[in-house]
């Protein structure tokens, strides 16, 4: 899926140099030395013009340069110069600038000439008579091999031509004093001498048997000779750099020769910074492209992050005012200024990564990278920098420990990476952006620790660095929050987001769960059922066979085994086994009382995973790891304590259909989600659902017994028999108990619809007592009625309906109009209260009763609620469905949804 932005991208707005396109410069084009330089005095120009072209004048730069000039002009100027700054900080750079500036002065003024900055370089640059025959002496420690290479002084010396004066002291390895040092220099004016890396050359010479070929102490001593005899000379010069921080060193040799080396030069140079922190976007501007299309275009894509910046500002670590950081955006254009940032805030810390240089090299691969798959974001942000790019892989991962590109792997660039998991659960709208592999991305780079010993960033710095225009915060911490979660790296205490080689609890923990298997899943997830069960009525857990399950006159609840699910064929094969085989005699009779509670099958998995993770967490807390860190562990243990108490709730969850008998097996019901004012216990969840539909009752009409337990041809039956049409007839509701049974006689005998006979006594229609005998005759005294023959074929037809056979008889009709909100009618009263005397009126006919039920839905009736419900329910009754119209009514009909 494309991605559209309503701002062109960066790509129409700022154009790369043709080299950075075509990915075809190399690390060695931005860390040049000195020593590789000297061939290109004649045969090279064009690699001078494209140096120029792509070299931006900082002031620090302008200002050696002044210097430089003015002393060789015989006009001023300070004869020492002291380069400091981080490796990478622009020192070679600058080196290099002096050293074209001096042998290529037609090229470079050509250059320097179009800023105006560079007006008065360009000046001096002419005023220096024969400026092409400056001396140029230059010396790379890096280049040099203290084994079977000349001494710091005898490359000088060669360079000059002179070296036949120094030749012993070269050979023995002994500075040859201020007197040798000015014969050689004072014949060969102007002259400059360009010192670089010279803390990597004294690195090479320090152990034990380089210390006995050149003794440290000579080299210092040398360097106090030189910078004497310098600044006696007029138009001479020399620029040294050295390393700003001694923690760059790691050699405690390398270190102490560093502090005496600064002890020596700190009476005469002059010390400069090549780059201040706000010029590093103009120089890489410089480098990496040719033009830009249109600065206005610039101006509206930062407007925009800008508003969007504006008004999600709270949540943002913007330490300046949004006009400045606009600045600094427009500056940094087409890179977000986050991304420039942590490369020479925390990469640039790292040695072999050389700050400028090494952070070209990772930007113009990042170009090229994006300028192939045509990007179409308006900036880049460091969440662009594609780790699945092998080039851009290797470049970062030849600064760090191996073991990070496991970490790269697993949590980015895989196809099951952890990121790429986070991204598929989002819509599919929001996965064409990988907001969660661009995430881990900014978190990667910013793992290492920045100048204040800081590793990883906060949840506000992940915001800056990922949000877009298009996106709202809330989404990107959701996102955050989730891959947290997700994460086999990632690290978070409490105040920052970090990667580190050693895994996180996430990983730890999949560890155990693998070690888990499901039987010890299901036990734990039994022990947890078992607590949510009550006394009453009698709960049976996960029966293997139907004969573990009585054949009692009480209501029974069966919890299915997670095996069987309520949707499975197996399941409905088991449930049939229940409800039809018992105890030893492998029959059953009181079908109508047990209540089948059956798992979701869809919910089964979450279930099984939530425990495999409680009893891997439950492990790990145990063992008490003192390797952990404590902001891990205190995360881990809460999750514990919210697994605990989650549990019940999702056991609840996962066990949400209810089953009864009914006349094709088992008819299940979805009592739906359990609601947090809910008790834990399954038993009563599934007693209660029953109770509100109405298929557990603890109260029954007489009626209800007049209609569906008598007939015209059985006037009269034992309560035995009654009770046993309730405990075993698919269809009848479940008594809770036989006293709900007994309770409805008695009722029925005040109404005068029911009697009772108890053997030889004589029919009664009242006692007081609680118990009634089970073979007592129970008489259904509307049916021995004169006129019940007629009200019995309303109970047993179909259809009720039939012709007057008096024609002349007068029809009569019954209007009832009522507005409920919820048709909550004792049904059985109005069928007593209304039917019954319209049954004994002695001039009636017959009686035609019809139904006609509206509903308002916005979807219409579903078929599960058709199918499984009403459907069922309407099976049970005597009644003939003549017309189930559920379609909904539109404009053309005028008929009621019914």
């Amino acid at each position: 899926m494309s991605i559209n932005f309503n701002q062109p991208p960066w790509r129409q707005i700022i154009i790369p140099h043709k080299d950075i396109i075509s990915n075809q410069t190399t690390a060695r084009e931005f860390v040049v030395d000195l020593g590789d330089l000297q061939h290109l005095r004649n045969d090279c120009q064009a690699d001078i013009e494209n140096f120029f072209e792509r070299t931006y004048f900082t002031e620090g730069l302008v200002r050696i340069i002044e210097t430089v000039l003015l002393r060789l002009s015989g006009q001023g100027g300070d004869p020492v110069i002291l380069l400091q700054a981080e490796f990478g900080g622009g020192k070679t750079h600058t080196l290099l600038t002096l050293y074209h500036l001096l042998t290529s002065p037609v090229i470079a003024k050509k250059h320097l000439k179009n800023c105006k900055r560079t007006e008065k370089i360009a000046s001096l640059l002419e005023s220096i008579e024969n400026a092409e025959k400056v001396h140029i002496i230059t010396f790379t420690g890096t280049q040099i091999d203290p084994l079977t290479d000349k001494t710091l002084w005898g490359e000088i010396a060669t360079q000059l031509g002179k070296y036949e004066l120094i030749k012993s002291h070269d050979i023995q390895k002994v500075s040859p004093g201020k007197k040798k040092l000015k014969a050689i220099l004072e014949d060969s004016l102007p002259i400059v001498i360009l010192i670089d890396e010279l803390t990597e050359y004294v690195a090479k010479i320090v152990t034990g048997k380089h210390q006995k070929l050149i003794p440290s102490a000579q080299i210092l001593a040398f360097i106090q000779e030189l910078t004497e005899v310098i600044a006696g000379l007029p138009r001479a010069m020399l620029v040294m750099t050295i390393p700003k921080h001694e923690s760059e060193i790691f050699s405690e040799e390398v270190t102490s020769f560093l502090k005496k080396l600064k002890k020596i030069l700190g009476r005469m140079e002059i010390q400069h910074a090549p780059v201040q922190a706000n010029e590093i976007p103009f120089i890489i501007r410089k480098q990496l492209f040719t033009k830009i299309t249109s600065k206005e275009e610039i101006s509206q894509v930062i407007a925009q992050y800008q508003r969007t910046y504006e008004e999600t500002k709270l949540y943002l670590p913007l330490k300046q005012s949004l006009v400045d950081y606009q600045k600094q955006m427009i500056n940094s254009y087409p890179f977000h200024p986050t991304l420039i940032n942590l490369l020479f805030e925390r990469w640039s810390n790292i040695p072999t990564f050389q700050g400028i240089r090494g952070s070209l090299r990772i930007l113009s691969l990042i170009i090229s990278d994006l300028w192939k798959k045509k990007d179409p974001h308006p900036l880049i942000l460091p969440g662009y920098v594609d780790l699945e790019n092998p080039t851009i892989q290797r470049e970062l991962l030849k600064h760090l420990d191996v073991n990070w590109e496991k970490i790269i792997r697993t949590e980015i660039t895989e196809e099951n990476a952890r990121a790429k998991i986070v991204d598929q659960t989002l819509g599919r709208q929001l996965q064409a952006f990988q907001l969660t592999k661009k995430i881990a991305t900014s978190i990667f780079l910013n793992s290492l620790k920045d100048r204040s010993n800081h590793r990883g960033i906060t949840t506000a710095e992940i915001l800056l660095m990922n949000l877009l225009p298009e996106h709202k915060v809330i989404l990107l911490n959701n996102i955050l929050d989730k891959f947290r979660k997700e994460s086999w790296f990632l690290h978070y205490d409490k105040q920052r987001y970090f990667y580190t080689t050693m895994p996180n609890l996430n990983y730890l923990i999949k560890l155990r769960e693998e070690n888990i298997d499901k039987s010890t899943v299901e036990e734990h997830i039994y022990s947890n059922i078992k607590k949510m069960i009550e006394k009453r009525p009698k709960t049976h857990i996960w029966p293997k066979t139907p004969m573990e399950i009585p054949d009692k006159e009480e209501i029974q609840v069966i919890i299915l085994p997670l095996s069987k699910p309520h949707s499975s064929n197996e399941t409905t094969k088991f449930a049939r086994e229940i409800y039809n085989k018992a105890g030893k005699n492998n029959i059953r009779v009181k079908k109508n009382m047990l209540i089948l509670v059956a798992a979701d099958a869809q919910q089964i998995p979450t279930l099984l995973q939530l425990v495999k993770r409680y009893l891997a967490i439950k492990e790990q807390v145990n063992e008490k790891d003192k390797t952990i860190p404590s902001y891990s562990l205190k995360e881990i243990k809460d999750e514990f304590e919210h697994l605990k108490a989650t549990l019940p709730y999702k056991i609840l969850m996962t066990y949400r259909f209810a089953g009864i008998s009914s006349q094709e097996g088992v008819f299940w019901m979805d009592m739906g989600l359990p609601k947090p004012s809910d008790d834990d216990s399954l038993t009563n969840r599934a007693v209660n659902f029953l109770k509100s539909q109405q298929l557990i009752i603890d109260e029954l009409t007489p009626i209800y017994l007049v209609d569906r337990v008598f007939s015209k041809e059985e006037p009269s039956k034992s309560l035995r028999e009654i009770w046993s049409l309730f405990l075993s007839t698919p269809g009848f509701p479940i008594l809770e108990n036989k006293k709900v049974l007994i309770n409805t006689i008695k009722e029925g005998c005040k109404q005068n619809l029911l009697e009772i006979k108890i053997k030889d006594q004589s029919p009664i229609t009242s006692t007081t007592k609680d118990e009634i005998p089970l073979d007592a005759q129970i008489i259904n005294l509307t049916v021995l009625d004169s006129h019940d023959n007629d009200s019995s074929k309303l109970l047993e037809s179909e259809e009720i309906s039939t012709t007057l056979k008096d024609e002349t008889a007068l029809i009569n009709y019954l209007f009832l109009e009522s507005e409920l909100q919820h048709p909550e009618i004792t049904w059985h009263d109005f069928y007593r209260g209304v039917i019954i005397p319209l049954i004994k009126d002695k001039d009636h006919s017959d009686i035609k009763i019809s139904i006609t039920i509206e509903w308002k839905s916005k979807k219409g009736l579903s078929e599960e609620i058709l199918e499984q419900q009403i459907k069922e329910s309407l099976a049970q009754l005597p009644i003939r469905i003549i017309n189930l119209n559920t379609k909904k009514k539109t404009e053309n009909t005028t008929d009621k949804d019914h």
